[in-house]
């Protein structure tokens, strides 16, 4: 989001409560080992046809099409 002169606002978001945690369909913030594990598959050989790819380890967040409700 941007102000008239295409400047950042701020945003300010609990991310420890349930109003950030309940739209991800996990269900809960994501851990290290979830993040590295990854990162881990995209550097393997089990990768090794994955080009041109974003991969968003964010439990569903994106696929299911949820952002925050910015008008409250």
């Amino acid at each position: 989001m941007a102000d008239a002169g295409g400047r950042a606002l701020a945003l300010e978001v609990d991310v420890t409560g349930p109003a950030y945690c309940n739209p991800i369909p996990m269900r809960r913030h994501a851990e290290c080992e979830d993040i590295a594990s990854a990162a881990v598959f995209l550097a393997s050989e089990e990768a090794v046809f994955v080009s041109g790819l974003t991969l968003n380890a964010g439990g569903g967040f994106m696929a299911a099409g949820r952002i925050f409700d910015l008008k409250k």
